[in-house]
């Protein structure tokens, strides 16, 4: 089943935002909670998280678009996570034979080293995403290094509060 991701309520009297950008691209798994996309109006900025775990299937509005509340801003495919562990128990189970073990040896090497490589870019991505938007807008308005505050916000997110004290 695909669950919609839809603009939420943005308050009283706003009525639209703009898409300032995805965290998440298509294929990518996700857990409920996890933040897909961040959204500006003249107001507040949001992010919206994931209401279930899954695939993000497709992405509706890019950023820089124009939404409603209640438009579509994308899906998330709830079945592919069950597909994907699926595939993931099956590979673990396949019996190897000895002589292949030795064949896939020097490839598992330079697999490891390519993983080790990922990681760091994923660690340097989700450093990125650990400001919130509205710190981030600060932050760039004023010139101020966010990686030089710390932060106080749920798992070391920079806040709004944590850049005006800093300044």
């Amino acid at each position: 089943m695909a669950i919609k991701i839809e603009v939420p309520e943005l308050g009283e009297s706003v009525l639209e935002a703009t898409v300032a950008r995805w965290l998440k691209q298509e294929g990518d798994f996700v857990n409920v909670g996890e933040v897909l996309v961040e959204l500006e109006t003249d107001k507040v900025n949001l992010e919206v998280g994931a209401k279930g775990a899954g695939v993000l299937q497709k992405i509706e509005a890019a950023a820089g678009e124009d939404v409603k509340v209640g438009d579509l801003l994308g899906t998330i495919d709830e079945k592919a996570e069950a597909q994907q562990v699926k595939s993931e128990k099956v590979k673990e189970e396949k019996p190897v034979p000895a002589d292949a073990e030795t064949k896939q040896a020097e490839p598992q090497a330079e697999k490891q080293e390519e993983a080790s490589r990922n990681d760091g870019q994923q660690a340097e991505r989700q450093a990125a995403t650990q400001v919130s938007p509205v710190a981030a807008r600060l932050a760039r308005d004023r010139n101020v290094d966010v990686s030089k505050i710390a932060g106080t916000g749920n798992e070391g997110r920079v806040t709004k509060a944590d850049v005006e004290s800093y300044l």
